[in-house]
């Protein structure tokens, strides 16, 4: 009779499911169109997993078919084909779960339009015409992003959109022609508003409220409003960035220049006595106590063209490893670079060890990348080397970039010497100099690493030996871990019974005669015995 094994079939068909689950599953386009509006709930409710989007074709899609719509799968996508053509009248849209997408939507005479209530959600393209809630359009969960919006002609009382969380962003939008506030800040620390027209807002341009956290904004238009900021009777926060945090690359008419910058506003009476742009002849004291915008701009922010931040210099360093060299052995360390925000192009650097009789360099090995090489002869303990980068690795934006690898040699046990870096020249994509922060290194000589090999042999290569020299490493004067693996064990003991002719030959013998005689002989394997 045959038998069936049940155990097995079983076993192998868990395993089968087990390995399909893990099969990464392809995000998911939908297609929505006006005439099937009930379809996104079921979409929504039914099918839709994280990383699908829905794709909405013109049309416009009125609240008597989809009511209030909710993103409530996470990183779900709502993607329209344009806030030109894709309309959401009456309807409103909450965004319920993290990592949700607005984008390219115009939503009009909604209460609200749109709803926040998940992290790191982000609302793009879109217009927003003709709220009527009271606190505008809110966001009300952190690190969300709000940008290349437009919100006009709200009629709510307070403000037109309002941010109740921390580190949000709000970038290149459109306030204007509303009732309240443009833009409301509500007990939030952290949020960054920036290159921004706030205009013509009944009531004010940026309203805080019960706000006592420290937010910045900066490169923003606040012209046309009933004030340019207010707090609405609260108290207002002890400290905001009413300018950039660090200097700005930007040009105007045509000249470029380097400098903090601020905001415009209508109201501004200094005068721009440089021509860079930035109002120079006086500050601009935002009302309520709200602080001083110490670069204000002396037109609007159309009129500059924006590089960005000027970067960190870059840290130039060594990586030096454990920071030990064997005595009379090569090790490698690598000049490294931390960052390249604007790219590589080339560099002409030195490097300099201030004590000759410790530690030279022998060799330089350059990366993949670098062309047209060139260094000091070596070897020596004050070179310098030259590279130009191929235009393809080295990108804006890279990090931890390998410049070179050094050939170092430990010449003397217990000397120790400083390694430093000058830059002669170094050149980003765009041939502009880098500014950099050069870090020193300390690296010092330990004894020679033991032979692993029979010690009596004459033609010991570099591979025969241990990698770490013999350490001391219960704080006497003598060397009893001889493999250098940071501990003392039974293998040490043979090791030294092995090697005490080769000890006796190459090393310094007081840090290996454990019975103090002044020789090395087998009572000091006892010795080390019973030390073990």
């Amino acid at each position: 009779m045959k038998r069936t094994h049940y155990p097995l079939i079983f076993f192998v068909y868990v395993v089968l499911l087990i390995a399909m689950a893990s099969i990464p599953v392809s995000a998911t386009t939908y297609n929505i169109y006006p005439t099937d509006p009930d379809n996104v709930s079921d979409i929504m409710s039914n099918q839709a997993q994280p990383g699908d989007t829905l794709f909405f074709h013109a049309g416009t899609y009125s609240a008597s078919g989809t009511g209030t719509s909710y993103i409530n799968v996470e990183n779900v996508t709502w993607k329209g084909e344009g806030a030109n053509v894709v309309i959401f009248d009456g309807s409103d849209i909450q965004l319920k779960k993290s990592g949700c997408v607005l984008d390219g939507f115009q939503v009009v005479n909604a209460p609200v339009d749109v709803h926040v209530y998940a992290i790191n959600c982000v609302i793009r393209n879109c217009v927003f015409e003709s709220l009527s809630s009271k606190d505008g359009l809110p966001i009300e969960s952190d690190n969300c992003l709000f940008e290349n919006n437009i919100v006009s002609n709200s009629t709510g009382e307070y403000c037109a959109f309002h941010i109740e969380a921390n580190n949000c962003t709000v970038v290149n939008n459109t306030f204007t022609n509303n009732l309240g506030a443009g833009v409301s800040l509500y007990d939030v620390d952290g949020c960054i508003v920036t290159n921004n027209n706030i205009s013509y807002n009944d009531y004010a341009g940026i309203e805080f409220y019960e706000t006592t956290g420290t937010n910045t904004i900066y490169g923003n238009n606040i012209i046309g409003n009933g004030v340019a900021a207010t707090t609405t009777g609260t108290n207002a926060p002890s400290f905001t960035y009413w300018n950039s945090t660090k200097p700005m690359e930007y040009t105007y008419n045509g000249v470029d220049n380097t400098s903090y910058m601020g905001n415009y506003y209508d109201d501004y009476t200094g005068s721009d006595t440089d021509a860079d742009g930035i109002g120079d002849t006086s500050n601009y004291t935002v009302p309520d106590s709200l602080g001083i915008d110490y670069a204000p701009l002396i037109t609007g922010i159309e009129n500059y063209s924006v590089i960005g931040e000027v970067p960190d210099p870059t840290v130039l360093s060594f990586d030096l490893g454990t920071g030990s060299i064997i005595e009379e052995k090569e090790s490698q360390i690598q000049i490294m670079a931390d960052a390249f925000p604007r790219g590589l192009s080339k560099y002409n650097l030195t490097v300099n060890i201030d004590n000759p009789g410790a530690i030279k360099i022998r060799g330089i090995t350059y990366p993949s990348w670098a062309s047209d090489t060139e260094n000091s002869s070596l070897s020596g303990t004050s070179i310098y080397l030259k590279a130009y980068e191929n235009g393809s690795a080295v990108q804006k934006g890279a990090k931890n970039v390998v410049l070179a690898t050094l050939n170092v040699y430990g010449k003397e046990f217990g000397t120790s010497a400083n390694i430093s870096i000058g830059v002669e020249e170094l050149k980003d994509d765009s041939s502009d100099t880098i500014e950099t922060t050069n870090e020193t290194g300390k690296l010092k000589v330990t004894m020679k690493a033991l032979p692993i090999r029979d010690s009596s042999l004459e033609d010991l290569q570099e591979g025969d030996f241990y990698t770490s020299s013999p350490q001391n490493v219960d704080g006497d004067e003598y060397y009893e871990d001889l493999n250098g693996d940071g501990k003392f064990s039974f293998g040490d003991i043979v090791i030294y019974f092995h090697d005490m002719s080769w000890i006796e030959k190459n090393l310094p013998i007081q840090y290996f005669d454990f019975n103090g005689n002044n020789n090395i002989d087998f009572d000091d394997v006892r010795t080390m015995f019973n030390k073990k």
